[in-house]
């Protein structure tokens, strides 16, 4: 007999070995379903809620800081300034949203700790269930930068989508709204305090340099600086403007558990497991 005749043989054999444990593979499959489909019901639903936002103008176009700014660049050898080029609003704003004081700071105000770390709350005595394995705010920060925070921006358009996954989809949805207020108005609050220390520092090289050229690129920096404090003080959306706020999605509308992926790896495990089990039995038998 061949080899060929041999490899017939041998897949005629195990076809025949699966057709005959077809209920166990069967059996197997649903057996498995059904624990994948339960653990799906079992499984706390996590919701994804987002707020789409755009870019504001930036500082030196407000008021016209960057053309006075340009204009003092001739001049800056004789006042001893550094003359940089403008610099991007909207990474600084992004990277101020993902830093970990910014964070710790909102997850701390909003007093998050129990919320974060449930598990380890005991929300009757109001007190940490384990004293010597207390969460801190780095741990809170790492969880909640790395697993419910999530900040993107597209270079092509300029959109910026900020995300949140959490459990509770009205309390995702408020969270993703109050870091952008949060965010604008620290930027704001920025903003106010670079302005007035630059007025302050102008107003003191004005004095004390009598080139009436110099005093004159000094004035429409001053002018410019007031402008964007006024602006500062009459924008809320200073760095992001909110072009859809975060609303909470349907209660079917889940990220995880997917139910029907689970059910569909179930049905593929369990039948693996009674193929394998069948052959293996099989094999046994014959021995």
């Amino acid at each position: 007999m061949s080899k060929s005749d041999d490899g017939l043989i041998d897949v005629r054999r195990i076809m025949l070995e699966l057709w005959r444990g077809k209920l166990w593979i069967i059996g197997s499959a649903m057996l498995f379903t059904a624990l994948f489909v339960a653990l799906a019901f079992s499984i706390t639903p996590t919701y994804r809620v987002s707020t789409l936002l755009v870019p504001a103008s930036t500082e030196e176009d407000a008021g016209g800081l960057g053309a006075a700014m340009r204009s003092l660049a001739g001049t800056a050898s004789l006042l001893g300034l550094s003359i940089g080029g403008g610099r991007n609003n909207v990474d600084e704003s992004l990277a101020v949203l993902k830093s970990r004081g910014f964070l710790e700071q909102f997850i701390l105000e909003k007093e998050l700790m129990p919320v974060l770390f449930e598990k380890n709350w005991d929300a009757t005595r109001k007190a940490w269930r384990t004293p010597d394995d207390v969460p801190t705010p780095a741990r809170a920060y790492k969880l909640f930068s790395r697993n419910i925070l999530s900040v993107s921006q597209d270079r092509g358009t300029a959109l910026v989508t900020v995300s949140m996954k959490w459990r509770d989809r009205e309390q995702a949805a408020d969270w993703a709204n109050e870091l952008v207020a949060r965010l604008n108005a620290e930027m704001r609050d920025r903003a106010l305090k670079e302005a007035g220390e630059s007025i302050t520092f102008l107003e003191a090289e004005m004095k004390s340099n009598s080139l009436l050229g110099v005093q004159a690129a000094i004035g429409r920096i001053i002018e410019a600086q007031i402008n964007k404090q006024m602006l500062a003080n009459v924008t809320q959306e200073y760095a992001l403007r909110v072009v859809e706020r975060a609303m909470a999605p349907d209660e079917g509308d889940v990220v995880w558990p997917n139910k029907k992926l689970l059910a569909a790896l179930g049905m593929l495990l369990g039948a693996l497991i009674g193929v394998a089990a069948v052959l293996l039995t099989g094999k046994v038998r014959r021995t």
